[in-house]
């Protein structure tokens, strides 16, 4: 029975013009995402990783439980901005550090909790299902979770976050060639220039 009504609603969709077709589409992504938004949403807990980066003092490096949080179905960049939040929160209690040099906030998730249960996933597809049902995948990609507070390297996120926890206020603007100096003296680069100029001399003058 349900063969013969797929196939009557192929032949009657197939005979639609592609602006028909179009609005078909239109109306049943729009029905399923307004079941998806209306569903009523269990609270998660998220256990993440925060390294925390200052102009003129030394990095910070800890784990943050971000508890009770109810992801915005609509939005991601309301996520990332409660996240952030919950972060900035923590540090002002730290209270060890001056945030009017922050620099930047990196994050690293690690767990879910639904319940207070641990979620456990069989691969990295069902973690990615679950991360995408809670609309917090384009929260975790959307920058690669890695805020900078730079004044001329801040986004919207960074924006909204730094002026509403009056955060970052004498954090220098971002200079492409102290970065490149910096980069330039590290050991690495070093190491990896005198390797080239040992084994590569005709690339090394092309490069440089």
């Amino acid at each position: 029975m349900s063969k013969d009504i797929n196939k009557k609603n192929n032949s009657f969709f197939e005979s639609l013009s592609d602006e028909q077709q179009k609005s078909v589409k239109f109306f049943l992504h729009t029905q399923y995402e307004k079941q998806q938004l209306l569903k009523e949403k269990d609270t998660i807990d998220i256990e993440i990783n925060v390294i925390t980066t200052y102009e003129k003092e030394e990095q910070q490096i800890f784990d943050l439980m971000i508890n009770d949080f109810k992801p915005d179905l609509m939005c991601s960049v309301t996520n990332e901005i409660m996240i952030l939040s919950q972060i900035i929160g923590c540090l002002k209690e730290l209270n060890d550090r001056d945030l009017d040099y922050l620099l930047k906030i990196s994050i690293g998730y690690m767990e879910y909790f639904v319940d207070g249960e641990l979620q456990s996933f069989e691969d990295s597809k069902s973690r990615e299902m679950f991360i995408r049902s809670n609309n917090l995948l384009e929260t975790i990609t959307r920058c690669n979770s890695k805020y900078y507070f730079q004044p001329n390297q801040r986004d919207i996120v960074s924006r909204i976050v730094a002026d509403s926890f009056d955060v970052s206020k004498l954090t220098s603007e971002h200079d492409n060639q102290d970065y490149i100096d910096h980069m330039v003296n590290s050991p690495r680069y070093i190491e990896g220039k005198s390797l080239i100029e040992e084994h590569k001399p005709t690339f090394i003058e092309e490069v440089v």
